[in-house]
């Protein structure tokens, strides 16, 4: 077992206090290098660092994609809001946070809803392909976070009228929200009311 130590606020602090240039090159290599500290507490806490500067660690995307599959569970989590902090520019991990929507933890799929609703519109095509898989809860996940990116998921519209005609009454209640939310107009022409 691992100690978090709460008393590292000082440096994200600091890195707050300086400009995202700055910052961005000063702690990004750095920060990096401590995702791959074999003290689970360094690793937690690079991710924490990350995430405290936003936009300017895009460059840790990838990095941080493979933070995602650490074997602790706290710093799993912390990688995930780093991406969610990172926002649009963390495209390419999208099909890692579609693949954490399958996780057993109920935290680790929300984070990823919630990052993949972040990123918005660049998550859309993937997650109009995997709407049509075959588990009915993930596929109820995947259609909760089109609904939450909302009209910018129009390429979905087609994936979404397709699962309205699935045999699972979940999967179309699921995607009758959704498409509601994404495209009101298109919703009522398929007679979702």
């Amino acid at each position: 077992m691992f100690e978090v130590r709460t008393t590292r606020e000082a440096p994200a602090q600091e890195v707050n206090s300086m400009s995202t240039s700055k910052r961005t090159l000063l702690d990004v290599p750095s920060l990096v290098e401590r995702l791959k500290d074999a003290d689970p507490g360094k690793r937690l806490q690079a991710a924490a660092d990350l995430a405290a500067l936003g936009t300017g660690a895009r460059e840790a995307v990838g990095p941080l994609v493979e933070a995602v599959n650490d074997s602790t569970e706290a710093v799993r989590h912390k990688a995930i809001d780093a991406l969610g902090a990172i926002g649009s520019e963390a495209r390419e991990a999208v099909p890692t946070l579609i693949r954490c929507l399958k996780d057993k933890d109920a935290t680790t799929r929300t984070a990823a809803a919630n990052v993949l609703t972040q990123i918005g519109f660049e998550a859309v095509p993937l997650l109009a392909q995997v709407l049509a898989g075959d588990d009915a809860h993930f596929r109820c996940d995947v259609a909760f976070v089109l609904s939450q990116i909302g009209p910018k998921a129009q390429a979905a519209i087609p994936a979404l009228l397709h699962a309205l005609k699935d045999e699972d009454d979940r999967i179309q209640a699921a995607a009758a929200k959704a498409l509601k939310a994404v495209d009101p107009a298109t919703a009522t022409k398929a007679g979702v009311g």
